[in-house]
């Protein structure tokens, strides 16, 4: 096998030949080979310069067969199947792995040691941010060391790309001198076997051998040293974090003990049992977890979290002139908060228990609303036969509609929410009054009313949603809002039940009782205040002075 192919020859089935120009005799040296031959010269390497000619070239004008560099004395296929070649005269029954081993073990290990710098400068680059954060914050630490960390993780930075680039260009040429040693070792095998022999070996067994198996070893030789760099560096910054947090580091490695777990079993069932284990090898080691500081301070146990946090301060060597003076000022303004607190509540209590007559006039608004919306909406749509139950509903929708816009359009005017409400809810006890009147005898008038009184529950509950969070402070609206929902809700659950229970024979009854209902309701309204025009930050004035009268008693306490 020549290093320099001129031309390669093909005869055609009319013993005519062509010749197809391959290489040239006019190319130059390899840079990299120049670039490797003098210590002098590896800033070109490390660099990628000896790149820079042919870079330049491309950069100008279209490459072409001779503008490329020769092969490297160090990749020629004859240098590595002669290696080969001499290896299995030593023992022809040696494996494929064993092979490479023989071979290629100290390429291997050259490659490998690039790692070891890789790892250093990765690992510096976090221990260096961390020393520019405490310069940052420590002002006792003179500026320049802050430069000089800076300056480093810099340096850390360009030395990893640097590294890194290196270490893949190694390992893959590695991955290639593997590829093209057996390639060439399995051609020249293929031609000296005798004819017979060649007739057996097709011709996709060779291309797999060359495409797919080969290039799995050449694809391995970018990983393999991660089987070894992986742990080691893991190891390192175990060592790291346990001098920083300690115990805690263990946890966050654990997630490696659960890989294991899922590498060990083959099913879902094996993986269960190996996870309850290591739970249950676990369970006695939180006897001797420390409480936390936190929840010992939330639950008030301060005794407790005094011992807690001169424990923490001995481990990391602080002394009480560090954290006590701050731990006594914490605990004495937390109790303070803590009866200011108390107080506040107690006042709070008050005013809610002020509030609870028109908590429960709020209530009885929405009971009713909802009662006479479920009995109209479900009730009065279903009772007549001249229109579709389907049909009655389609309108009643367009009519709900109708009356939701209506009602926020009234609000606005001189009526206001008070008198807007007490309308609408007369128009709906109007409507549920008359229906039972005209039903027998006027079925269409009696759905026409029925719509009507649709249109004015829809607007009383519409205006009814405003109307109520506003009738109290800021402060009591959630819980208005709350148990206007709650009692709300057993209105409309009662509607239906209800209407089964009296059957048709009675019906007409609750509609007078549910009209008496709503003009109860009216009456209830009338007594209630007007909100609108008024200010939605009412109540919350009160509640700050509240909270300030009591703060100062507390101060004044302190003095004292």
């Amino acid at each position: 096998m020549t290093d320099n192919i001129n031309t390669v020859t093909a005869a055609s089935t009319h013993t005519k030949e062509t010749s197809i120009p391959i290489l040239s005799d006019n190319r130059k040296p390899c840079a990299l080979d120049w670039a490797e031959s003098s210590w002098i010269r590896w800033i070109y390497v490390i660099l990628w310069s000896w790149l820079n000619p042919i870079l330049n070239i491309g950069y100008k004008r279209e490459l072409t067969i001779d503008d490329l560099y020769d092969v490297s004395s160090n990749d020629e296929c004859g240098l590595f199947l002669k290696k080969l070649e001499t290896t299995l005269e030593k023992n022809e029954s040696m494996g494929t792995f064993k092979i490479i081993i023989n071979v290629f073990s100290k390429e291997c290990f050259l490659v490998g040691l690039i790692l070891f710098p890789y790892i250093a400068v990765k690992i510096a680059q976090p221990l260096l941010l961390k020393q520019i954060v405490l310069t940052i914050h420590d002002s006792n630490i003179a500026s320049y060391e802050g430069y000089l960390y800076a300056v480093g993780l810099g340096v850390a930075t360009v030395l990893q790309a640097c590294i890194h680039h290196q270490y893949f260009f190694r390992s893959t040429r590695l991955g290639m001198h593997v590829r093209i040693a057996f390639t060439s070792f399995i051609y020249k095998r293929l031609l000296s076997l005798p004819t017979s022999s060649t007739m057996k070996t097709t011709t996709g067994h060779l291309v797999n051998l060359i495409s797919n198996d080969l290039s799995k070893l050449a694809n391995l030789s970018a990983y393999i040293h991660q089987l070894w760099a992986a742990p080691f560096e893991a190891i390192i910054v175990f060592v790291l974090i346990w001098k920083q947090i300690g115990i805690p580091t263990i946890f966050g490695y654990g997630e490696i003990l659960f890989t294991g777990f899922a590498r060990l079993a083959r099913n879902w069932l094996n993986l269960k049992w190996l996870m309850s284990v290591y739970y249950a090898v676990t369970i006695p080691y939180l006897y001797f977890i420390p409480e936390s500081p936190y929840w010992l301070f939330s639950r008030k146990k301060y005794d407790e979290l005094e011992v807690c946090l001169r424990r923490i301060a001995k481990t990391n060597r602080r002394e009480e002139s560090e954290w006590l003076p701050y731990y006594k000022e914490l605990v004495e303004e937390s109790r303070i908060v803590e009866r200011t607190e108390t107080k506040i509540k107690k006042k709070k209590r008050a005013r809610v228990l002020q509030f609870l007559p028109r908590l429960l006039m709020c209530g009885s608004i929405e009971f009713v609303t909802m009662l006479l919306y479920t009995k109209i909406s479900y009730g009065l749509g279903a009772t007549s036969d001249t229109l579709s139950p389907y049909v009655n509903f389609i309108i009643g929708a367009g009519v709900e509609g109708l009356g939701y816009l209506t009602a926020g359009i009234v609000m606005t005017t001189m009526l206001g929410r008070k008198f807007s409400l007490i309308m609408f809810v007369l128009l709906t006890a109007s409507a549920v009054l008359a229906v039972p009147f005209l039903m027998e005898s006027y079925p269409v008038v009696s759905i026409i009313i029925s719509q009507v009184g649709k249109f004015g529950v829809s607007a009383a509950v519409s205006v009814s949603w405003l109307y109520v969070p506003e009738l109290f402070p800021t402060y009591m609206r959630g819980l208005a809002n709350g148990i206007f929902v709650f009692v709300g809700s057993f209105g409309s659950m009662i509607a239906p039940i209800v209407d089964a229970a009296v059957g048709e024979k009675y019906q007409h009854i609750t509609h007078y009782v549910y009209s008496g209902l709503t003009l109860a309701l009216a009456a209830v309204i009338t007594t209630l205040p007007e909100t609108r025009d008024r200010s939605f930050q009412d109540g919350e004035e009160e509640e700050e002075e509240d909270v300030n009268a009591v703060q100062a008693e507390a101060d004044s306490d302190n003095k004292i």
